[in-house]
């Protein structure tokens, strides 16, 4: 990241992958969101963090969404992964 116009200019590279119960991969989305920080934004305490949105169609066999996320200019990177089952519900079909 550097600076540009005041602002802290870099971009993120993210990518939500869901996985199944067997660790395979089912779906995954990558896109690059780029950033322009005030300095004030960027330097505030980590425990405030950022927050980002992304919706995601969730595939039904999907039993983990792993998000990871890359600093495409220092190549720093995290992840989280979200067990789904603790979030949604499984809609079950009735018969007629």
């Amino acid at each position: 990241m550097k600076y540009e116009d005041g602002r802290l200019r870099g971009v993120l590279d993210l990518s939500f992958t869901q996985l199944n119960d067997e660790d395979k991969a089912l779906d995954a989305l990558h896109q690059d969101y780029g950033l322009m920080l005030l300095p004030s934004t960027y330097e505030r305490p980590p425990a405030e963090g950022m927050k980002f949105t992304q919706e995601i169609r969730i595939v039904p066999e999907a039993a983990r969404l792993v998000v990871t996320v890359r600093d495409k200019s220092t190549g720093l990177a995290g992840m989280v992964d979200i067990p789904l089952a603790k979030y949604l519900t499984k809609v079950s079909k009735s018969r007629d």
